[in-house]
């Protein structure tokens, strides 16, 4: 018996000795034919939302015919958000018109589905609300994390790129180049349904990019395009595409047009055809002298750094935007990251991997092999300084990372909610078999945070081991050596290790190589 079905039995015995001690009362004074109607028994949300405190998560009750929502389709609905600490418009409890699809691609074959989420004012009319303190817009996504044992992989690795890299120019939130979110409690038409994470969308509205214009005549003038990695194909590798393909859909070679998607045409896509020309076809020397012209280097070498530090699978431009702010003005195309569930020692499908990144899964994209192999404008080295630095700043360090997992965790056990997500979903049909989840959500946590780590090593102590410039692997092993115990032992990443450990250490204010012993 669960919390919501004891609470209902000791409301609904409340009530009917209430009721009955009214009844026979009124027997000794006159008869009556009267029939006492029913008493509405309150929903699981009522009953939860009588005891949240201030540890609980948000929660958010979608009251919808769920049975017709389907991913095309949208479906109206309303969304009752209760929010202890008043972050949306200053309220505690407060409701939404909405309407409301699943979204997801190989996740909507789990009975925990995601959601994409709208807003509408009175007149069914798109409504931008700031949702958490997040920002104003009117489309937002409750993500299930369905496949994720942790159900924090993709929020996580958002905060980490968010902590990393930005806009490389001014836009009207932060300059931020991904998702904000939280995690919150859903209950379906008053039922509990398990742990989500709501957050933003990456859309036009956060990257900046210039809306198209349409004059008296209906003529189109696109200013600014985003596309999306749909898939593996030679044009999401950059490598080359098919020209015969149609312009006149939303998706075009394996990309599709996000924005504008209301006009896919030669126009929305020539953009996307002249960069994949430049990464595929360009000679040397042309794509090193006119790089600056095509892309913002600083993120690519974010992002190179991000999927080896994170172990990302999934985003060899597949799950990843490209976009540019407005074709009329320059033609520099800007990464943002997508989806990122598929990192960190987790699968697509809930199972694991043990191998530590490497530049095999990112090379294959044909831009960053050109970057790397024909080390443009010192990008090799460029990286490696980026990796060490953020190592330094702890956005990139084990304990910088464990720090995030262990808060992530412990909000989410202190609220009770990992219990309830785990009594409502262990073991759910999965494409490989159940979905198994750890009744301790710890357990789960030390295994990424142990992946992490490993996965630190190997780029410290291998890929960029002969990489970098004096000046970073100085500033690394200086922040090594601050404090260090006598007698005990630090990688250049400030890590503890032990006498097994091969490599560089710091013991006793000085640096050695070790060999295991």
């Amino acid at each position: 018996m669960n919390i919501f079905t004891q609470t209902l039995r000791v409301v609904c015995f409340s009530t009917f000795a209430f009721i009955a001690t009214i009844t026979s009362a009124q027997t000794h004074v006159e008869t009556t034919d009267e029939v006492v109607p029913d008493v509405p028994q309150p929903t699981e949300f009522e009953i939860f939302r009588a005891q949240l405190s201030e540890q609980s998560l948000p929660i958010l009750n979608l009251t919808v015919d769920i049975d017709k929502v389907t991913k095309p389709e949208y479906s109206n609905a309303t969304l009752r958000v209760v929010d202890l600490q008043k972050r949306t418009l200053g309220e505690e409890d407060i409701t939404f018109n909405c309407k409301v699809k699943y979204r997801g691609s190989s996740a909507l074959c789990y009975d925990k589905k995601s959601f994409a989420v709208k807003l509408l004012n009175e007149k069914g009319k798109s409504l931008d609300v700031k949702m958490f303190d997040i920002r104003k817009d009117d489309a937002w996504i409750l993500d299930a994390m369905a496949v994720d044992l942790l159900r924090m992989r993709n929020r996580i690795n958002f905060d980490i790129w968010n902590d990393m890299s930005t806009t490389p120019y001014v836009t009207d939130y932060e300059n931020r180049n991904g998702t904000k979110g939280l995690h919150v409690e859903l209950f379906i038409n008053g039922k509990y349904h398990g742990l989500y994470c709501f957050s933003d969308k990456v859309n036009r509205k956060l990257l900046g990019i210039k809306k198209s214009k349409v004059s008296d005549d209906e003529t189109v003038t696109i200013n600014g395009v985003m596309y999306k990695g749909d898939g593996w194909y030679d044009a999401t590798y950059l490598k080359g595409y098919d020209n015969a393909a149609r312009t006149d859909t939303v998706v075009w070679n394996g990309w599709e047009l996000d924005y504008p998607d209301d006009y896919p045409s030669e126009m929305a896509y020539a953009p996307l055809k002249a960069f994949i020309d430049f990464c595929a076809k360009s000679t040397d020397d042309a794509f090193i002298s006119a790089l600056d012209d095509h892309v913002y280097l600083q993120n690519l070498i974010d992002y190179h750094v991000f999927i080896l530090a994170t172990g990302l699978l999934d985003n060899t431009m597949k799950n990843s935007f490209l976009s540019i702010v407005n074709i009329n003005d320059e033609q520099r195309v800007m990464v943002t990251p997508w989806d990122l569930d598929c990192a960190l020692g987790g699968f697509w499908d809930g199972t694991y991997y043990e191998e530590v990144s490497t530049n095999n899964t990112l090379l294959q994209v044909k831009l960053f092999e050109r970057l790397w192999n024909l080390n443009v404008n010192d990008y090799r080295n460029r990286v490696t300084d980026r990796w060490r630095e953020l190592c330094r700043e702890n956005v990139l360090s084990a304990p910088g990372f464990n720090s995030r997992v262990d808060d992530f965790v412990q909000r989410i056990t202190q609220a009770g909610a990992w219990k309830r997500e785990h009594d409502r979903w262990n073991d759910s049909p999965g494409q490989r078999g159940p979905l198994h989840l750890h009744t301790n959500l710890e357990e789960e946590a030390l295994y990424v945070k142990n992946w992490f780590s490993k996965n630190c090593q190997y780029l410290n102590d291998e890929l960029f081991a002969n990489l970098g410039t004096p000046a970073s692997i100085k500033n690394m092993t200086d922040a090594a050596q601050h404090n260090t115990p006598s007698g005990q032992r630090y990688n250049l990443m400030g890590q503890k290790v032990d006498h097994t450990y091969k490599g560089i250490v710091v013991t006793k204010g000085g640096k050695r190589l070790q060999r295991a012993f």
